[in-house]
């Protein structure tokens, strides 16, 4: 599940991005935390240095994971570690991190955001006969063109010759 916070701003304004990952309770082959690869191809996003964070969590705990940058642009988090003694199956993973959208000049629109989480091995992900061992998902978000408003008031319906007024403009 891959959540984007808020989902209609301006460029300039930083959104958070939440990916959760529930894993089964069994697997063929167990895949480990240090073997998974999480990306974010940031299509028409900047992640913000410094801003990712990933919480690992079971039945009976929750803990922060350490966890290596390994790029930018595309966003890539590898070296996953959790701080405490939490097993793949059956946990569930939470990535955030915090973006700002790449200028897209006066039009603004909206875009799709695609991230994938490889774990490493294959066989009973989500589903048997499309499981490749690597979990893809997206959300949409949207860039609003740049506005300006405009307010003039302190002044009469009809202005005389002469006189003196005081607007307030506010915009």
């Amino acid at each position: 599940d891959k959540v984007i916070v808020p989902y209609a701003a301006e460029s300039c304004v930083t959104r958070t991005i939440t990916n959760t990952f529930v894993f089964p309770s069994s697997y063929e082959s167990v895949p480990s935390w240090q073997g998974m690869v999480f990306t974010d191809v940031l299509s028409s996003l900047v992640y913000v240095p410094g801003s990712a964070g990933i919480q690992v969590s079971s039945d009976t705990q929750s803990c922060a994971a350490t966890f290596s940058v390994s790029s930018n642009d595309p966003l890539v988090l590898t070296n996953i570690t959790p701080s405490c003694a939490i097993a793949v199956p059956g946990s569930t993973l939470v990535i955030t991190y915090v973006v700002t959208a790449d200028n897209p000049g006066c039009s603004g629109g909206t875009y799709y955001a695609w991230s994938a989480l490889n774990i490493g091995v294959s066989g009973s992900f989500w589903c048997e006969e499309c499981d490749d061992g690597i979990a893809r998902e997206g959300a949409y978000y949207s860039v609003q063109a740049p506005s300006l408003g405009v307010a003039i008031t302190g002044l009469p319906a009809v202005a005389y010759p002469c006189a003196v007024y005081t607007p307030t403009i506010t915009l």
